[in-house]
């Protein structure tokens, strides 16, 4: 499981600090550990993101647009899936934050997920399928 490093200068209401508290929230529902540890991983990673762009990182300065960055950022070198994974962790720790009083509201408000798009299964050749029937009769 990743952790997050809270330095000693933290600010209360950055997302680094509220992480701890969310993580900790997730565990008392009872969420299961492989979605704790991916929502982790995405508030890690957006954390990392904010601060090595110099952008805010205090939970109530955060705006749509930096979110947008961050996810622009990773499907330019991630797939749509780990994109759209990441947005979801991040959403909810949002959703969170707002009802725990944290920030008067999401810079997700009406944010919509990358898309990702379906891969086609490629379907077995009706010629090929009658080899296989004669093959296993």
């Amino acid at each position: 499981m990743a952790s997050i490093n809270v330095s000693a200068n933290a600010a209360i209401d950055d997302v680094e600090t509220l992480t701890v508290s969310f993580i900790r929230h997730l565990r008392a529902e009872n969420l299961s550990a492989n979605t704790i540890d991916s929502y982790q991983e995405s508030l890690r990673q957006f954390s990392t993101f904010l601060i090595s762009s110099g952008m805010p990182h205090a939970a109530g300065r955060i705006k749509r647009e930096h979110v947008e960055h961050f996810i622009e950022a990773l499907l330019s070198s991630k797939s749509p899936a780990t994109a759209n994974n990441r947005f979801r962790g991040i959403q909810q720790f949002w959703k969170w934050a707002v009802e725990e009083g944290e920030v008067e509201h999401s810079p997700m408000a009406n944010m919509r997920p990358p898309k990702v798009p379906e891969n086609m299964v490629p379907i077995i050749r009706e010629e090929d399928m009658e080899k296989l029937f004669r093959a296993c009769s």
